[in-house]
């Protein structure tokens, strides 16, 4: 299985039923020869949805979430899953039921609203 690098920038998602990002990657682990996946996600607009606007998985896996505007979600901006070590900043999280829900995981969140 070859790692994956994902950029999703300056986009639109609105009007989800589910969650808007999902995003699964693998750590990167030198020792046994495995490069892992990246994931940035900049300047995109996440708004009028349900349960998620940003699901990051992955133990160990360091996805970045850079200045995004989250807007109404029915349910949680942000969730950063077990044992993830994702960067968000910048992001802006407004009238949804959580902002940033982090469970049992060390994300580096800086200068997010």
């Amino acid at each position: 299985m070859y790692p994956a690098t994902v950029i999703i920038s300056i986009c639109r998602f609105t009007r989800f039923r589910g969650g808007a990002v999902y995003s699964v990657c693998q750590a990167k682990d030198v020792a046994n020869g495995i490069k892992g996946s990246e994931f940035l996600m900049q300047d995109c607009k996440i708004e009028d949805g349900a349960i998620t606007g940003i699901y990051l998985a992955g133990p160990g896996a360091k996805q970045v979430v850079l200045r995004n505007k989250i807007l109404n979600v029915r349910g949680i901006g942000i969730r950063v899953h077990k044992g993830n070590r994702s960067k968000i900043k910048g992001c802006e999280i407004t009238k949804c039921i959580t902002g940033i829900e982090v469970l049992s995981a060390d994300p580096m969140i800086l200068f997010c609203s």
